[in-house]
């Protein structure tokens, strides 16, 4: 199919307003996902390090339970 008229400020107008409206939405999207997935990251390694502990903790209150001692007796 034939054109009849030159698109090439038509078409470079187009790409330019396409460019300022959703570049600038884009490039907020993936901060804010990145930002997000950051703070999830975070949120994880927190909980890894209390689990870590609280598995700690419930081992050494078992072990007294037996009678075992972790500690030097001097």
């Amino acid at each position: 199919m034939l054109v009849g008229g030159d698109l090439g400020f038509l078409s470079s107008l187009v790409v330019a307003v396409f460019m300022a409206v959703f570049g600038p939405v884009s490039g907020f999207m993936v901060r804010r996902k990145w930002r997000r997935s950051v703070a999830r990251r975070d949120e994880i390694k927190r909980l890894l390090v209390l689990a870590s502990e609280e598995v700690a903790r419930v081992e050494l209150q078992a072990a007294e339970e037996y009678g075992y001692d972790y500690g030097y007796k001097v």
